[in-house]
């Protein structure tokens, strides 16, 4: 019986070894959360910004919204998909004097080469600058007007959120459009091939 075992332990490392390394190497051209890394990080990639701001309108339905009381609702309902990126909403919080709303971003990369969007602009020398912040963010009612945030975030990475006020409640009743132009387009390429 022992004589076996040393055998069998050798066999299943031959096996073992080159299929771990090749999942490896298939996670490293085909997982999007480390190709986004490497791209970020310009580990094999180079990108450049195209745009410094791609317009666009968030449309939050009125059957999302807690407006009865305290009450928060995961969705992940996808807003938008352009450019190898897709916006989520994914959560909606009513806190008793506050709705919360929270957008996920996610990013499918091509290996090669290809666009993404985010709302943070890359300076070149490993550093990031978030500007405007909620700025960039206007909600509209049904009609048309203007709601005023009360405040507004990004992060982690190209997530947004932003609040109302539980004053302008009747306001959300029948859906919400969300403008933002915080997202800038980037172009990305291999640099290592």
């Amino acid at each position: 019986m022992r004589r076996l075992t040393i055998p069998c332990l050798i066999l299943a490392a031959v096996l073992l070894l080159p299929a771990w390394f090749g999942l490896r190497a298939y996670r490293n051209h085909h997982d999007p959360d480390i190709i986004m890394e490497r791209i970020l990080s310009g580990n094999g990639y180079s990108f450049r910004i195209m745009e410094e701001s791609v317009p666009m309108t968030l449309h939050v339905k009125p059957e999302w919204i807690p407006i009865a009381g305290k009450e928060q609702r995961f969705l992940h309902e996808k807003l938008y998909e352009a450019y190898g990126t897709e916006i989520y909403l994914e959560q909606i919080w009513n806190r008793g004097d506050d709705l919360y709303f929270g957008f996920h971003t996610v990013f499918r990369p091509d290996d090669d080469r290809g666009e993404f969007l985010h709302n943070q602009r890359f300076l070149g020398n490993g550093t990031v600058s978030t500007s405007g912040g909620f700025r960039e963010l206007l909600p509209f009612d049904a009609s048309g007007k203007p709601i005023d945030p009360s405040q507004g975030g990004s992060g982690p990475m190209a997530d947004f959120s932003f609040k109302v006020s539980t004053e302008q409640i009747n306001r959300l009743r029948d859906g919400i459009d969300v403008s933002y132009t915080g997202m800038k387009l980037y172009e990305y390429w291999r640099s290592d091939s």
